[in-house]
């Protein structure tokens, strides 16, 4: 043992995680841990979401998880690599057939309805029960509401929502139930996969009080995909984890409750990530490779029911982040489903291809599609068109300019050679003269204004958020909109070579004048 043991031992106690670190770090092996005071120093993370801390807080983090991977303190934590070897399915081409035959989902089930209607349902209940409320009282409701009204604006901007969500959850019970189904799967999934989680937020009003502005969510990092966005050189396999912990909260409640409601938002942060790849991935892989991330998801849940099981009862207890980790390790089975897959694929068993999900419907008891339309879309297109256009006479313009230069070049050259024939000989007459000059650069500035005026406009009309019926819609949004910013850049790079002709005519003009 270390003679610094009763030093550490303290520092768990106290909760004094960087003590801990520091501790570890210097000692190395030389100290013990139990699980009991590995589940403690988890707890007793510090979740600090400012940006000035975030880089250090994810050092601290991923230096507790792989410590206490490697000594076999958390068998559970990065138990199945996003790779082929060791996911529940082997295939990476998933059809709808495919995905409903092996889920026994529907596509619809899997398909967010999203939580708007349910919102104006919740505002206007609130607002029957005020009118009610206010008759009784003798106030006159149309005073009451507009004040309430306000409230709930205030509400909105300044915490994110909190308290009208406190009161829908009193109004609707089963939603809070939803929320944590739905935290759940992406807590899991992404401890499975061996993304370190700072921890979770249940309620808008958790999330406001801790600094992030935001609904229910939960805190998870991938050390190696941040490092290789880093550097422009992002691995399938890094793409295919990323991916399956998105989708996992979609998959929860739609293996739970026959039909996923919230995930909007998880389905845009995967269209934009795949969509921003570079080179960017289509629709058709896009739409792919959804549907193949929550299959892994719903199959990854299938196979650690019970952990899902108890990890969803402790959030909902409202357990530290050290106790709900517990809670899937004392799940866990003695061998573990990735591992049996891998063997199973190495002797070539076939049967370890696909697996299929016979009881996912009993994963747990308990909770967004996209939204906007696609007149956006159609907006973003009309924008495109018009960009297009503008590029091209820009072009057009470019074109023209630099003909005349060059016709300017080989006249001026002409008119040199015959001063230097003819001194004293008048450079006037046929030649290119101070008028035609002036008329060129303004033409050019005329140009260059033109296409800011119209580069301006398109980017004041560009506001809000990119929508549609479904994830196809959400693909061409995004791919519409980088098309957009690529198109900006060509803009820019003309505007840069108009203003190099400018120069080039002016340096002629000075020329003219020796």
């Amino acid at each position: 043992g270390s003679p610094r043991q009763g030093e550490f031992d303290s520092a768990v106690q106290k909760g004094s995680v960087k003590e801990c670190v520091a501790l570890l770090r210097a000692e190395e092996e030389a100290l013990d841990i139990s699980k009991e005071q590995a589940y403690k120093m988890l707890s007793s993370i510090p979740l600090e979401l400012s940006v000035d801390n975030e880089q250090q807080q994810q050092v601290l983090t991923s230096f507790i998880y792989s410590t206490f991977r490697k000594r076999g303190l958390l068998r559970g934590f990065g138990c199945t690599p996003a790779t082929p070897e060791y996911l529940p399915c082997e295939t990476k081409e998933i059809d709808v057939q495919t995905l409903e035959r092996t889920t026994g989902l529907e596509l619809q089930a899997l398909t967010p309805r999203g939580s708007q209607f349910t919102w104006q349902a919740a505002g206007l209940a609130v607002c029957a029960t005020e009118y009610l409320v206010s008759q009784q009282l003798g106030l006159d409701p149309m005073v009451v509401i507009p004040l309430t009204a306000a409230a709930f604006l205030a509400d909105r901007v300044l915490v994110s929502g909190a308290v009208l969500e406190s009161i829908y959850r009193l109004l609707f019970p089963k939603y809070k139930s939803k929320v944590v189904q739905h935290e759940a799967g992406h807590f899991l999934i992404a401890y499975l996969l061996g993304c370190p989680i700072q921890g979770f937020f249940l309620s808008a009003w958790d999330a406001s009080s801790a600094g992030l502005q935001g609904q229910a969510g939960t805190i998870f990092f991938d050390n190696d995909l941040s490092s290789q966005m880093g550097n422009n050189k992002v691995t399938r396999t890094s793409i295919d984890r990323y991916s399956i912990v998105v989708m996992a909260g979609i998959a929860a409640e739609a293996v739970v409750y026959d039909q996923a409601e919230g995930g909007a938002s998880d389905e845009e942060v995967l269209v934009s990530f795949l969509v921003g790849l570079i080179p960017p991935w289509d629709e058709k892989r896009v739409l792919n490779q959804a549907r193949w991330a929550v299959l892994q998801s719903i199959l990854l849940m299938s196979q650690h029911r019970e952990s899902y099981d108890r990890l969803a009862k402790a959030m909902e207890e409202g357990r530290p982040l050290g106790e709900c980790i517990k809670a899937i390790e004392d799940a866990l089975p003695e061998a573990l489903p990735a591992n049996v897959t891998a063997e199973a694929r190495a002797r070539g068993d076939p049967s370890a291809g696909v697996v299929t999900v016979s009881s996912a419907k009993g994963v747990a008891k308990g909770g967004g599609g996209p939204s906007g339309s696609k007149e956006r879309v159609e907006e973003i297109e009309r924008e495109l068109r018009e960009k297009r256009s503008l590029l091209a006479s820009v072009e057009e313009e470019e074109e023209r300019l630099r003909e005349k230069v060059s016709e300017v070049q080989k006249r001026s050259s002409e008119m040199k050679k015959e001063q230097e024939e003819a001194p004293g000989a008048s450079t006037g007459g046929d030649g290119w003269g101070d008028g035609e000059a002036q008329r060129l650069t303004e033409v050019l500035l005329a140009a260059a204004r033109k296409k800011r005026a119209a580069d301006e406009d398109a980017k004041r009309k560009k506001k809000g958020e990119i929508g549609g019926g479904g994830m196809e819609t959400q693909v061409a949004a995004a791919a519409q909109t980088r098309a957009l910013a690529e198109i900006d850049l060509e803009i820019g790079e003309k505007d840069a070579e108009l203003a190099k002709i400018e120069k080039e005519i002016e340096q002629l003009r000075a020329l003219k004048k020796d």
